[in-house]
């Protein structure tokens, strides 16, 4: 594990842990009477006056149990003058040793029916101990959900063991090793929790036995205080292997004992059938001797794609939206799939994306994130490669120019595993973790007619009786029963298993306009439902300065390009004659 390094709030800097066993630690609490043990039991809520003092307590306690993972004490004082590492919200009286400044909560309502777990498990997945939070019910109910999963998977392991169904992990002990070291490095910067708390959540989807799950999640939760909530055993705080600087060629001490001698893993391949998709999935990154992108993948009906090398960037990209292995016919591993489109629209992109990316590690439901970049901006480019390395199940593909909005969509369609597709149009802003809400809203429509899903729904507009255009309805002019004649196609929400009946969009529409207008058709022609969501209306923000994507097209081309994409629903729906 590397060395624990923390922004000490005096000089602006991370600076390493001080060289001392034990360390002396001193929890700012401007309250009558001591603050409650650390690495002890969880106190009750009734201990915490505010949330400032419950999220001190938080950071004290998480940087108590990882120093004593790395093989060192903690001795808690009872003045700053005499700590090493001060935890407080407020500027302390002493200049001296690091001081780890906690944010205060911006608290919205009150926490009662919540347990202290589930708040420490929104505390840890929302944000660092130093950046401002949001905490509310209504933050907290995701929360909950959340905690009653982890819950779920400590009681499906355990049920597997005592039933000795769980397999042997000695195999698996390597990997064991990297998604430790991988954990505690993320805490050990600065505790970075909502990356480690993300961590974990990939942990549960990887390929590792369940063995080595319950072993890793029994670990990982006795380090964030979350272990006895879930009924798993208070661990020994055993030392983690201590970080050691190599020299170059020098082997590690664990490689310089006698072992067997390995098998011969698969050749990588050449970087010339590097795959078009970036990022990872949850689970593992694409192993070598995996099917490619352009490979054929043994399916009937199933084409292989266009080779086509790198470029300047090291970036292998798409020609068209077929240069994708499709996974409509394979079961689902996520509960939503998020589809985004990018071109020259960084300010767009980056709004719609750190609004997901809040929610994508902690939602109570699997989510992942697929971005097409159109190559219209090196910028966007930059923003969006370091993400698809940092978080699990964002994805990039990259295409080779502008393939137009239904294309881009149609990659998502293909790429997808999730039970449901979320597509959303750069420059929407998601309010908060609705997920929960959606996906009951969608489940109980299973037993009825399938639904295409939308928060703007669309009005035909006839002169006599002639279609002369359409327009977005206002939220007061909407149809009470929620079926409506259209819906637009900024976001749109449905069945992945649905794409196989009602087809894939029209790539003709190489702009938005009327592209949700078409597809709206082709949900209609099946003997679908049109419907508006609330949970979608409350769910996305859409700013007063939002507008669709114009693909860097001119004025005047833009509306030219409306026209054509209005003759082009026109004319694929046999409506020529009512335009007239």
């Amino acid at each position: 594990m590397e060395k624990i390094k923390l922004l000490n709030a005096w000089t602006g800097r991370k600076e390493p842990l001080p060289p001392a066993d034990p360390v002396r630690l001193y929890l700012a609490w401007p309250y009558p009477g001591p603050p409650p043990a650390l690495s002890a039991a969880p106190p009750p809520l009734t201990a915490f006056p505010d949330p400032t003092a419950m999220r001190a307590y938080f950071t004290a306690d998480l940087f108590s149990r990882l120093t004593q993972r790395s093989g060192r004490r903690v001795q808690l004082v009872d003045r700053s003058e005499a700590a090493q590492v001060t935890v407080a919200a407020d500027t302390p009286s002493s200049r001296t040793g690091l001081w780890l400044k906690v944010a205060a909560p911006a608290r919205s309502g009150g926490y009662d029916g919540f347990s202290l777990d589930e708040i420490r498990l929104y505390f840890y997945s929302n944000a660092p101990y130093a950046a401002p939070l949001k905490i509310s019910p209504d933050s907290l109910a995701g929360a909950r959900a959340a905690f009653g999963r982890l819950k779920d998977y400590v009681r499906r392991f355990q049920a597997a063991e005592m039933e000795q169904a769980l397999p042997n992990s000695a195999k698996d002990s390597a990997h064991v090793a990297e998604w430790r070291e991988t954990f505690y490095n993320l805490l050990c910067d600065d505790l970075t929790t909502p990356r480690a708390v993300a961590t974990l959540w990939m942990l549960l989807q990887s390929e590792l036995s369940d063995a080595s799950k319950l072993a890793l999640l029994t670990d990982f939760t006795g380090a964030l205080g979350l272990n006895r909530g879930l009924g798993l055993p208070e661990t020994a705080a055993r030392p983690l292997r201590p970080h050691v600087e190599e020299k170059a060629g020098q082997p590690r001490p664990e490689q310089r004992r006698p072992a067997p001698p390995e098998p011969k893993r698969p050749q990588v391949e050449p970087r010339r059938n590097q795959p078009v998709v970036t990022g990872f999935e949850g689970r593992a990154r694409l192993q070598p001797g995996s099917p490619k992108t352009g490979q054929k993948s043994g399916k009937p009906g199933e084409k292989a794609g266009r080779e086509n090398g790198p470029d300047e960037q090291g970036i292998r990209r798409i020609m068209r939206s077929q240069d994708v292995r499709s996974y409509l016919r394979e079961p689902d591993r996520f509960d939503f799939t998020i589809s985004l489109v990018a071109y020259d629209n960084l300010p767009e992109v980056r709004l719609t994306v750190e609004s997901i990316l809040k929610i994508l590690s902690r939602s109570a439901r699997s989510l992942e994130v697929i971005v097409v970049d159109m190559n219209g901006s090196d910028k966007v480019f930059e923003y969006l490669a370091p993400l698809t390395k940092g978080y699990a199940n964002f994805r990039v593909v990259y295409a080779q120019q502008n393939l137009g909005e239904a294309a881009g969509r149609n990659i998502a369609f293909r790429q997808g595993r999730g039970r449901y597709l979320l597509l959303l149009d750069a420059g929407l802003r998601l309010t908060g973790d609705y997920f929960e809400e959606l996906w009951r809203e969608l489940s109980r429509e299973d037993g009825q007619p399938p639904a295409l899903f939308g928060a703007f729904p669309v009005k035909l507009l006839r002169k006599g009786q002639n279609l002369t255009g359409f327009e977005v309805l206002e939220p007061g002019s909407r149809p009470k029963d929620g079926e409506v004649e259209a819906l637009e196609g900024s976001l749109l929400c449905f069945r992945r298993a649905l794409v196989e009946e009602a087809g894939f969009m029209d790539e003709h529409f190489r702009f938005p306009y009327a592209l949700g207008l078409d597809y709206s058709f082709s949900f209609k022609d099946k003997g679908f439902a049109l419907k508006v969501s609330p949970v979608l209306e409350k769910m996305v923000e859409r700013p007063v300065t939002f507008a669709r994507p114009v693909y860097g097209l001119p004025p005047d081309q833009q509306e030219r390009q409306r026209q054509r994409n209005w003759q082009l629903f026109l004319r694929s729906w046999q409506l020529e004659d009512e335009a007239r």
